[in-house]
């Protein structure tokens, strides 16, 4: 493992130690303190995008989640790209995939990209706190998106998935200034006062 691996299990494992001697306290507003470096990595490269064995170390130590309709879901795409789309329950996702439509998949079609090739092995979902963050109203928006020609078509700067994502958060078409995945995860925090991404629990 790399550096990044053994602060992140530094960090999870602090985390666990001091939940296990914490007494349970009323919920109160969420802080957030200063990210460890592998966040602030991440933020950097404009992603969650992490390596395999990272996503692995996600499963096994941090606590999974099952997303809430309207919860945004996000996966690995190769080594420096990621996928997102929205969860509209019943186990599915609605995205934008590569060829231009926008389609109700299953979480196995929608981590299974690049024929097959993709190396993700986790599906994230955006949340609060220990809590999936999603509103009902973001994954109807996503829904009715299935049957509306406006929608259809692809363009990496313009009419990539990150934007249909930001399209259902907002209900506004986003700019070419919006297509990546920051721009992305900066409506979210936003719109959903989103602060982390866990593995979700399938």
């Amino acid at each position: 493992m790399g550096i990044w691996d053994y602060l992140k299990v530094a960090e999870i494992l602090a985390e666990a130690a001091e939940k296990a001697k914490t007494p349970p306290v009323t919920p109160g507003p969420i802080v957030r303190t200063e990210p460890f470096p592998w966040r602030k990595r991440d933020e950097l490269l404009g992603s969650h995008g992490i390596p395999p064995r990272i996503s692995f170390i996600d499963n096994v130590f941090r606590e999974k989640v099952h997303p809430v309709e309207g919860s945004i879901i996000c996966c690995d795409l190769g080594i420096v790209a990621d996928h997102s789309g929205v969860y509209i329950g019943d186990g599915k996702i609605v995205h934008r995939d590569g060829g231009g439509y926008i389609a109700v998949v299953s979480p196995e079609t929608f981590i299974e990209r690049l024929d097959g090739l993709n190396n993700a092995i986790s599906l994230y979902v955006s949340c609060r706190g220990e809590n999936a963050a999603g509103l009902e109203e973001v994954a109807q928006r996503a829904q009715r998106s299935v049957k509306d020609p406006a929608h259809r078509g692809y363009n990496l700067l313009l009419k990539n998935c990150h934007q249909f994502c930001q399209y259902c958060l907002s209900g506004k078409e986003p700019g070419f200034l919006s297509a990546s995945y920051l721009s992305l995860e900066q409506m979210l925090r936003k719109v959903y006062k989103m602060d982390n991404w866990r593995v979700w629990d399938r």
